[in-house]
This record gives C-alpha cells, structure tokens and sequence, in this order.
C-alpha cells in the first residue's frame, strides 16, 4: 500500500533530493506501522520524537492505512 512521507529538520536527510515539507509517496506492506518506517529508513528511534499522521499524534506502534500521512520530527530544542 502507498503512504505519503514528511521528515523535518534534521531527518530530511533521510530523504535526498525532497523540498523543505513536500511528501515523498513510500510503498509499505499491509500492517506496518511508524517504527517499520523509522527502521526502514535507518532512522535512530530516539530522534524520532514528534510523530503525526493525517494531523493527529501518535506513537511509533500506529498501523498504517493507505493514503495515511505521516510526518516525523526530531526532539525539538531551544531556550
């Protein structure tokens, strides 16, 4: 099934040749959830922090729908 992905911040990196915000469209099996992307991509647990899908948060064990929209962050810092 085809979801659309959005990584912010330093995550983008994960995502070579994207724009700031724009979707890539990633096929994933029926059943996967947000760590199977985080662990897909090689991305480290702990820099995943902020997770949404289709507006709403959520956590590493949401099971993905198609057409889900899910946008990953990383631990936010400043003062």
């Amino acid at each position: 099934m085809k979801i659309n992905l959005k990584l912010y911040a330093t995550l983008r990196k994960y995502l070579p040749n994207t724009e700031i915000g724009e979707a890539v469209i990633i096929e994933v099996k029926q059943g996967s959830t947000i760590k199977d992307i985080i662990d897909k991509f090689t991305i480290e647990e702990e820099l995943a922090k902020i997770i949404f899908v289709n507006g709403i948060h959520e956590t590493l064990d949401y099971i993905l729908q198609e057409n889900d929209l899910p946008v990953i962050f990383p631990p936010i810092g400043g003062g």
